[in-house]
């Protein structure tokens, strides 16, 4: 549903693994086509028109099988929180109404014990906003038809249900921040918060009794682990950047000039 750049590295013809050098990005379209253009990734769910969905699913990606595309068109439509909402988002705007916003709220309030442990939504995920609201800076804000690309946050608990639709049919949550550590026994929320790769790596772990789906999806795991590894790695910086005091960067600076003296 939104789409995901970076600059692949390619080592010869076969490649066994998805790497890429660089930033990586991700950005979301408009929620409608313009006029006289062709619906393109999450637009194409709302057209209304299944038979027509699944004709221009099929011809971006020639050979699949289209009895496939239609099972999973039909899951998505009856069990994604987002698909659903964005269709009742829209539904709700007035039919004179030429400039609106869909917001995806970047942070969600905790609901029970439960917070940060991957459930599929439980409230409604999307607003409408008409012109002039006050949106917050983290926030997914989807215009009706302006032709602009809106670049994801990559904190956004949204992210990788727009980006895996398969992986996270049922749109749960992704990783953001301030999500809390809990106590090991009583379950109890700690002050500390849990890091992208502590999430990350609960996420993709094997347990018994158990089976992890997402280690199921070959290919597309490749460029999942790659795109959240690229997220950690984010974080990390974004965090030494903002804590320069702590870490007491200008000592540094006179540790460098020592040993330049000495070179």
């Amino acid at each position: 549903m939104t789409s995901f750049g970076a600059k692949e590295i390619k080592e010869g013809n076969f490649m066994p693994t998805f790497k890429v050098q660089g930033q990586v990005y991700r950005r979301i379209g408009n929620l409608m086509a313009g006029d006289h253009q062709n619906p393109s990734f999450f637009q194409v769910n709302f057209m209304g028109d299944d038979h027509r969905e699944k004709d221009i699913r099929c011809g971006i990606y020639p050979g699949i099988k289209p009895e496939l595309i239609s099972q999973l068109q039909k899951s998505l439509h009856e069990h994604n929180k987002y698909i659903m909402d964005f269709k009742a988002a829209i539904d709700s705007v007035p039919k004179d109404q030429k400039e609106f916003k869909v917001v995806i709220n970047a942070e969600r309030k905790p609901f029970g014990e439960h917070q940060g442990r991957f459930n599929a939504p439980q409230t409604k995920e999307v607003a409408v906003v008409i012109v002039r609201q006050e949106i917050e800076k983290r926030d997914i804000v989807l215009n009706c038809r302006d032709g602009t690309l809106m670049r994801i946050n990559e904190t956004h608990r949204a992210y990788e249900a727009l980006q895996y639709p398969l992986m996270f049919f049922r749109g749960e949550d992704g990783y953001q921040i301030n999500i809390p550590k809990r106590h090991e026994m009583t379950k109890i929320p700690l002050s500390k918060t849990v890091s992208a790769s502590e999430f990350y790596s609960y996420r993709i772990m094997e347990r018994d009794g158990e089976v992890c789906h997402l280690l199921l999806f070959r290919n597309l795991l490749n460029q999942f682990l790659i795109d959240m590894f690229a997220k950690i790695e984010s974080e990390r910086l974004n965090w030494i950047r903002h804590n320069q005091k702590k870490l007491r960067s200008e000592e540094y600076v006179h540790l460098k000039d020592a040993i330049t003296a000495t070179d």
